[in-house]
């Protein structure tokens, strides 16, 4: 029997997360109110709107934060490329007739799902959260009317979190505040509880305090395929009256959970914007004393004798008549030092920076004119390998879940064709499946420093004992290595030849030079010994001529 929680269940379980994450909320609302400010309300304040950014006298941290999120949708998932593709775990199943057609058939449908969705839209919210507190969340469900994938990016302050004991989340609370109408519209009036549909008759745009708890089910039957036999729980619990509005299920989890960073003991993430903070805070305690002193500069205060109070006319072309020349009101200097503010002020910009990794999303635009675009590419490439870590964690944590997840709606939706039998039976033999290989210029950065740069410092190692030893080079398998080559430099699956096609090509062209070979060494016979030059009959030398005769006429397809 499936497990199922009851409501109070669900609600107690939701206020120990809750505890859980209180202790993160305030750092959190800091973070947002110094760097990423329409994100700064972490109270329940049911869809009202959020500060506007009181705190910030500078906007360096705002801009950075905007440029790495830009940065990372242009160099991992920019709409304008392709981005990933599709390829089995066994490499010898792309041999299989139909296999490489139907991967590229599926691959442009999940394209085309993407393109027609909110997708692009979202994630640049997406890499805010993440770049500033550290976490993001978006919510994937089928929009069944529109027959494509909904994306919706939710502001972490909804969002409560658990791990399994390998470090993977399998647990997402949700905590909103839709109108009584929203709820009405999704589940129908008869499901919810009498005090909401009351709401729904007299108030039904006044919020009401949802939670939707997506779980593991511990108890279930793998092979029925029902909602409350998949691998996940979903219910819906109004949270003034602990009242269940449906439980269904998914075999994946929809919500996509990415953390930039986390500690070993910690569950919620530590983004850029955390370790920037410190800095942050300088930067616009410097600034505001740096706009007093300019206010101070532009609009300075007077020293005015005691016979002038309330007589002084200090506006553009105003008049202040006196007798006395030392009874005149005069602006007072402070003695301040600007130039020492504004190097300290840019300093502290340039960290911040750094936090952000604005150097790398600009590095065409900073590096110096006399390079070339070889050492451009070496330094993109050094640069995306020190990315690593992050770009790993973002590729398991959203990019690999957001793709299965869309790959599974457009094929319940029967967007996707099935695969081909004998490639979806030599998959199920050798327990195989299909892997994702990222094709953004990020990732192939990284590729590219790592695969090709391996290939060449070992060619350039061997190189020496090849001239010795050419049988050396029979140690390396060059069809492979130039495949992980084409690979890494994200060549087309269709503009690769099949290795079966491979072997006839090579094939056909060693018979065609064994006939060209034949052919020359009778030419060089004729040359040696003239066709025209009468022999003896029966004699070896009448022989001979009517091999070489034989032998020309099978090199010029038997013409005479």
């Amino acid at each position: 029997m499936a497990e199922e929680k009851s409501a109070q269940e669900i609600i107690q379980t939701f206020e120990q997360l809750k505890q859980e994450r209180s202790t993160w909320e305030d750092e959190y609302q800091e973070i947002t109110e110094q760097i990423f400010p329409r994100r700064s309300v972490w109270t329940d304040n049911k869809g009202r709107a959020s500060r506007s950014g009181g705190l910030i006298y500078d906007g360096t941290p705002i801009s950075a934060l905007n440029l790495l999120a830009n940065g990372l949708v242009g160099y991992l998932v920019s709409p304008a490329t392709r981005w990933f593709k599709l390829r089995p775990t066994q490499d010898e199943l792309l041999q299989i007739r139909g296999a490489r057609q139907w991967l590229e058939i599926v691959e442009n449908l999940i394209y085309d799902e993407f393109n027609r969705s909110n997708f692009y839209e979202e994630i640049v919210e997406y890499f805010r959260d993440g770049g500033s507190i550290g976490i993001a969340t978006i919510y994937v469900q089928e929009d069944i009317g529109r027959r494509m994938a909904n994306y919706s990016c939710r502001h972490p302050k909804e969002i409560y979190i658990a791990e399994d004991r390998f470090g993977y989340i399998d647990t997402v609370f949700r905590r909103f505040f839709p109108t009584a109408k929203e709820l009405e519209e999704e589940f129908g009036r008869e499901a919810l509880s009498d005090g909401v549909q009351n709401l729904c008759e007299r108030s039904p745009y006044e919020r009401v305090e949802i939670i939707h708890a997506v779980y593991p089910r511990k108890k279930r039957n793998p092979r029925k395929k029902g909602n409350r036999d998949m691998k996940f729980a979903s219910a819906y619990v109004e949270g003034g009256s602990n009242h269940k509005i449906r439980e269904r299920g998914y075999e994946r989890l929809p919500y996509v959970v990415w953390r930039w960073s986390t500690n070993s003991d910690e569950v919620y993430g530590r983004g850029p914007g955390y370790d920037a903070l410190v800095d942050v805070k300088r930067l616009n305690r410097l600034s505001r004393d740096m706009l007093k002193q300019s206010q101070m500069a532009v609009d300075p205060p007077l020293a005015v004798p005691e016979k002038m109070r309330g007589k002084v006319n200090w506006v553009p072309r105003g008049l202040n008549y006196y007798q006395n020349p030392n009874e005149v009101p005069v602006a007072l200097n402070p003695g301040m030092q600007f130039q020492v503010g504004l190097d300290r002020e840019q300093h502290m910009q340039q960290i911040i920076e750094k936090h952000f990794m604005t150097d790398f999303f600009l590095m065409l635009e900073q590096a110096p004119k006399e390079m070339t675009a070889t050492e451009v590419m070496e330094r993109q490439s050094e640069k995306a390998a020190v990315l690593g870590t992050v770009i790993g964690r973002i590729s398991s944590e959203f990019l690999d879940p957001i793709i299965d997840i869309t790959f599974d709606i457009a094929m319940k939706g029967k967007r996707l064709p099935p695969p081909p039998p004998e490639f979806a039976e030599a998959m199920y033999k050798t327990n195989g499946g299909i892997e994702i290989d990222y094709l953004g210029p990020l990732a192939q950065a990284q590729k590219k420093f790592h695969v090709t740069q391996g290939a060449q410092q070992s060619l350039n190692a061997v190189a020496p004992i090849m001239q010795i030893n050419p049988q050396v080079a029979d140690l390396i398998n060059w069809d492979q290595l130039t495949m992980e080559i084409l690979h890494a430099y994200g060549m087309p699956q269709k503009a690769i030849v099949d290795l079966r096609d491979v072997q006839k090509i090579r094939q056909q062209r060693a018979v065609q030079q064994a006939a060209a070979m034949q052919q020359q060494q009778a030419q060089q016979l004729i040359d040696k010994y003239p066709m025209d030059k009468q022999a003896p009959p029966d004699s070896p030398m009448e022989e001979i001529g009517n091999q070489l005769r034989d032998a020309l006429k099978g090199g010029n397809g038997g013409a005479a």
